[in-house]
């Protein structure tokens, strides 16, 4: 697993989708010709089409049960004016644009 914090300019964004049977949900987006998610509501007011977010990010590979191999990335912090909009014990209220 590839973790490192990077900008994304996110090009255009698919509806919130229920994943699992634990009630988790993810949101897809595209940034240049690659898809991307973030599992984190927190998260989700802040991926816009046409906006570029600072972000940690972790890029990993799995197998399929066919033997194909998928990259899965993930954005798991946003930072705005370098400070991270959520944080330990809870969410940092922050305006969004």
């Amino acid at each position: 697993m590839e973790k490192k914090r990077q900008k994304l300019l996110i090009k255009e964004v698919y509806g919130v989708k229920p994943v699992g049977n634990k009630g988790l949900k993810k949101l897809d987006f595209i940034v240049g010709d690659q898809r991307w998610g973030t599992f984190s509501e927190a998260l989700f007011l802040y991926i816009k089409a046409g906006t570029e977010i600072d972000a940690d990010t972790e890029i990993r590979e799995t197998q399929g049960k066919d033997g194909t191999t998928y990259i899965n990335r993930v954005v798991t912090q946003i930072y705005v004016d370098g400070k991270p909009i959520k944080g330990r014990g809870g969410i940092f209220e922050r305006e969004v644009a």
